[in-house]
């Protein structure tokens, strides 16, 4: 795993929040809603790098090694832009090329707030690659439970979240806007309970393509 120093801005270099246009307000980062360590945190304590007890904040930390997450650390499935101290930022950066074409377990996401096949898409349902809209009886859902602005959770931490609300995953009528606090700002994929597939087809001249049903 490897970090980036951003310094004092909290806005990824690499990664998109997949912010709503307009969210930040004239560029406020504030609204912007990021991991805070504890400075107990095995992470804090690396990223820190302290000599003679201050903080040092090398630009690229790469682990060698798997950490122990500590408190709020152990509730994420996937991490974007983590606050050291006070106004210090750095970007988590992913690998390139880790997910696989084809799955089992497909689920349909779809980032229209009003009609889940608009715009929609067929994923692992083990990657963290959507947000939970958290449904009623009525189908109108909510995305309420998120831990940081723009975070992408699987489809298992989704529900389980939701099912905290008294709650589910579903094939949703609409995604609100009121009451989502923070995660208002989300404009990327939810989940929905659809189940899909990905497959390959290959014309007559060789070229593929991926289509999903």
């Amino acid at each position: 795993a490897k970090f980036k120093l951003l310094g004092k801005s909290r806005l990824p270099k690499e990664q998109d929040l997949l912010l709503r246009k307009g969210s930040l307000n004239g560029g406020n980062e504030t609204t912007v809603v990021v991991t805070k360590l504890n400075s107990s945190s095995a992470l804090f304590k690396i990223l820190c790098k302290r000599i003679q007890g201050m903080c040092t904040y090398p630009s690229i930390v790469e682990l060698s090694d798997n950490l122990n997450c500590e408190g709020f650390e152990c509730k994420l499935d996937s991490i974007k832009v983590v606050e050291v101290e006070t106004g210090v930022f750095y970007e988590f950066i992913h690998h390139a090329c880790i997910q696989f074409p084809f799955f089992d377990n497909g689920k349909l996401v779809s980032k229209s707030r009003a009609n889940v096949h608009d715009r929609s898409n067929c994923v692992d349902e083990n990657w963290p690659v959507a947000a939970a809209a958290c449904c009623d009886e009525s189908f109108s859902s909510i995305h309420d439970t998120c831990k940081y602005t723009g975070e992408l959770v699987t489809f298992m931490v989704a529900k389980s979240r939701c099912a905290n609300k008294g709650k589910d995953i579903c094939t949703y009528n609409d995604v609100s806007w009121p009451g989502c606090g923070f995660c208002c700002n989300y404009d990327g994929y939810f989940w929905t309970d659809n189940s899909c597939n990905v497959f390959l087809i290959v014309d007559e001249k060789g070229n593929g393509s991926l289509e999903k049903d």
